[in-house]
């Protein structure tokens, strides 16, 4: 009995984590599609007529946006084959969190323009940790706050370093 327990247990979390893949794969298909479409409309719409050069510089603008986008996906993509693969390994070192986050900042200046979002960094320290994987995640963030923070409102990275930990 306790064999057939076992086993049914495992053919559950297989299932579930089948389920899971399918539901990553569907959001994936999603996130890919949307930056294709607009860029597809958008270039449809360019076409119905003739367009000044300004407008087809738009056109061009924003096409070069959506393809960013799309990289950026691919490259996350890429970047969580790898890092589930066993022989990843984390590049460690040390680093200044401010001058990390204000570089991270800037990168996402014009898009807390465009939101009408403030950013601010606040505090001091220095973290040893791999600065790729600290990048990517406070980058995550960042966008995450940028696209559900309302208009107006201010977004700050605050380090607090103590004896033994940054936050």
């Amino acid at each position: 009995r306790a064999l057939v327990d076992a086993q049914n247990a495992m053919l559950g979390r297989l299932q579930q984590a089948f389920g899971h893949l399918k539901q990553f794969s569907a959001d994936l298909a999603h996130d890919l599609r949307t930056p294709l479409n607009n860029m597809r409309g958008a270039t449809e719409v360019a076409l119905a007529r003739p367009r000044s050069p300004d407008e087809y510089q738009l056109l061009l603008e924003s096409n070069l946006e959506e393809y960013d986008r799309l990289a950026r996906m691919i490259d996350n993509v890429l970047f969580l084959a790898r890092a589930e693969h066993p022989g990843f390994v984390t590049r460690q070192r040390a680093f200044d969190v401010h001058r990390e986050l204000e570089r991270i900042a800037g990168y996402f200046e014009g898009l807390a323009d465009e939101a009408g979002s403030t950013l601010s960094v606040v505090g001091r320290g220095e973290l040893t940790a791999d600065l790729e994987l600290f990048r990517r995640a406070v980058s995550n963030l960042l966008a995450n706050a940028l696209r559900y923070t309302p208009a107006g409102g201010v977004i700050t990275m605050r380090v607090d370093e103590t004896a033994d930990a940054v936050r």
